[in-house]
This record gives structure tokens, C-alpha cells and sequence, in this order.
């Protein structure tokens, strides 16, 4: 691999359109891939997909959104990551994650991925401290940050209305040493 962020095993690389569309088209309209994200209420078509990867394309710096795919060292295409809401002055991002490929769940991919986004956010874009929310009940995530050394700080009840129920976000932080 002579591109992209590589861990023990995974990688992430900028998002070929060529490459990664058809399946992040896919796993966006997949309802059990985004149970516990922020999209999948509503069908999102080609086009749309086609203009977030415009909206998160690096065209000058510093970027506020950093989107990577994630795929596994042998190059299969598994997930993608972010980091968004990035504030270069204060020195934050709040990241994320999806693992779309649903044969690669339960495999410990998620800590991988947390563990790198946050070497990237601290020793790669300086960031001082990295957040993350959690929608209720998804312990799992929870879990994956708190093995990376994040705090739970917060926790607003009845807060995002998600298929069917307001559910609980808990926020997580994590700051540089």
C-alpha cells in the first residue's frame, strides 16, 4: 500500500469513487448498517451520496470533515470513518464510524478503527481533544470508545428521534496527554 493510514489490520484511504461508491450506496440504504448512526431514516439516492463526497472533498485546508474509507489490509473495502465538526483554533472533532459490511462485525474492527482515527486527529491534525456520541442502547460503541481511553461526560435523555423513539445520546471525550 503506498497511500493512505495503516494499523495492524486496517487501513484507511481517501474514497475512490471508482472503488468504494456502490457499496457506501448500499450500506447508507441498509437500515440494520445504520441502526445506530446518523442517516438511514430516509432513502438516500446516488445523487446524494454524490454530493456528500463533494461536501467532505478536501479542496483546500484546514477541512472540517475528514472522510476515509476503511478496508481491510487485504483491500477489502469494510467501513468508513470520519472526522467532522473539526475547529482547528480550539483544537477538536468529533469522529465516526460505520462498519457496512455486516460479515465483518464482531471481528474487534471497531476498536482498530477508534484507536486510529484518534492517532490520526492527535498526532497528524493536532487536535486536543477528540469526541463521540452514542445513540441508546448501543452499548457497543460505548464499549469500543472506553477501551480507547474515552470518558462518558454527558448524557442527554430523549434527545435524537431515531425509527420509531427519542433515544438517549451519551457523549464521549478523550484529550490528548
Amino acid at each position: 500500500m503506498d497511500i493512505g493510514w495503516k494499523g495492524s489490520r486496517l487501513c484507511f484511504l481517501p474514497i475512490e469513487r471508482d472503488r468504494h461508491f456502490r457499496l457506501q450506496y448500499h450500506w447508507i440504504n441498509d437500515p440494520k448498517v445504520t441502526e445506530w448512526t446518523d442517516v438511514g431514516d430516509y432513502p438516500v439516492t446516488a445523487h446524494g451520496i454524490e454530493a456528500y463526497l463533494n461536501s467532505t472533498e478536501i479542496t483546500h485546508e484546514p477541512p472540517q470533515t475528514i472522510l476515509f474509507a476503511i478496508e481491510k489490509l487485504d483491500g477489502k473495502f469494510i467501513g468508513l470513518c470520519d472526522i467532522r465538526h473539526i475547529n482547528y483554533i480550539s483544537g477538536y472533532g468529533e469522529i465516526g464510524y460505520i462498519i457496512g459490511d455486516k460479515e465483518e462485525w464482531g471481528q474487534g474492527y471497531g476498536t482498530e478503527i477508534v484507536s486510529m482515527l484518534v492517532k490520526y486527529c492527535f498526532d497528524i491534525i493536532n487536535l486536543r481533544t477528540v469526541t463521540a456520541k452514542v445513540l441508546a442502547p448501543n452499548i457497543g460503541s460505548g464499549k469500543v470508545l472506553e477501551k480507547n481511553g474515552f470518558q462518558k461526560c454527558a448524557c442527554i435523555p430523549k434527545y435524537e428521534w431515531r425509527r420509531g423513539d427519542y433515544r438517549d445520546v451519551f457523549w464521549y471525550y478523550l484529550q490528548k496527554a
